[in-house]
């Protein structure tokens, strides 16, 4: 029989003891959940025309494209043909067209969760358009772009379901979220199906205070197609998927191992030593 080594016993005794106060500090410190400010799932809409209220379709001109609900009858979302997602779709000759949805929340901090399929190359021509105050260019918060890079552009999945979850932070000091992530003021956290991909996105932020409405904006002469299933709009921030209280290390442990490394506990878990340096994952991560 053999014992084992002090130094190892007294490394995952520390680990074990600051596993606890992690455990004690994510309980105290997660947020209170803030109210659903926008619920959109399409399903209200009769298919085959614009949304209507809050939604506002606007086009430059005729013959630009059409917007309008759909009856998922091909199941792209896999939620049986019942289910009905809003199409957006370019039609290749100049203009622009919008959806918009003005007046319809206010947070400084706020988190769009938006479940879509994008089939064709966007490149630089579709954005989603975030407003403190009424539409205009000075008071834009933020412009995300669908298909450039450095936005979502190469890390989405282009052809594939996407689940795409922005953290905006439009105040002026920094938000930490998770107990582990920063959003900084004026800026944007970019999580796609469930890992962070990109942080302090910032761009045309023109005006600071509340988010209070945005808009789907496409224009260019290329054919684009958005499929649009579910939008969903919280007061806080929010990863889609991971339930409000999730603990910040499983967070972590999220973000960094493959879905078969998940489930190995043993070298994923707190007490796991992933990357082979005799430092265990919650030291790693604290």
């Amino acid at each position: 029989m053999s014992f084992p080594d002090s130094s190892r016993v007294r490394g995952r005794r520390a680990a074990l003891l600051l596993f606890g106060a992690a455990l004690l500090m994510e309980m105290t410190a997660q947020p209170a959940a803030a109210e659903v400010l926008v619920d959109e799932t399409f399903n209200a809409h009769a298919p085959g025309g614009a949304p209507g209220d809050p939604w506002t379709a606007v086009h430059d001109g005729p013959g630009i494209g059409e917007i309008r609900g759909r009856t998922d009858v091909e199941n792209v979302f896999n939620k049986g043909p019942g289910n009905a997602f809003l199409e957006y779709r370019k039609d290749g000759t100049g203009g622009a067209m919008a959806l918009r949805s003005l007046g319809s929340m206010e947070a400084v901090i706020s988190t769009f969760s938006i479940r879509y399929l994008e089939t064709t190359d966007f490149q630089d021509f579709t954005w989603l358009i975030l407003y403190a105050g009424s539409r205009s260019t000075g008071n834009r918060a933020q412009v995300i772009n669908f298909g450039r890079e450095g936005h979502l552009g190469e890390r989405a999945e282009r052809g594939e379901v996407n689940q795409v979850d922005l953290i905006v932070n439009n105040g002026d000091e920094p938000v930490v979220y998770f107990g582990i992530y920063t959003v900084a003021p004026g800026s944007v956290d970019i999580w796609v199906n469930g890992r962070p991909v990109l942080g302090g996105l910032s761009s045309q932020n023109n005006r600071r205070g509340a988010v209070t409405g945005f808009e789907f904006n496409t224009s260019g002469t290329r054919t684009q197609t958005l499929l649009i299933d579910e939008l969903v709009i919280r007061g806080h921030p929010h990863v889609t998927g991971f339930e409000e209280g999730k603990r910040p290390f499983d967070l972590w442990r999220a973000a960094h191992f493959s879905p078969e490394e998940l489930e190995n506990e043993s070298f994923s878990g707190p007490l796991g030593d992933a990357a082979g340096d005799g430092i265990s994952n919650l030291l790693t991560y604290a």
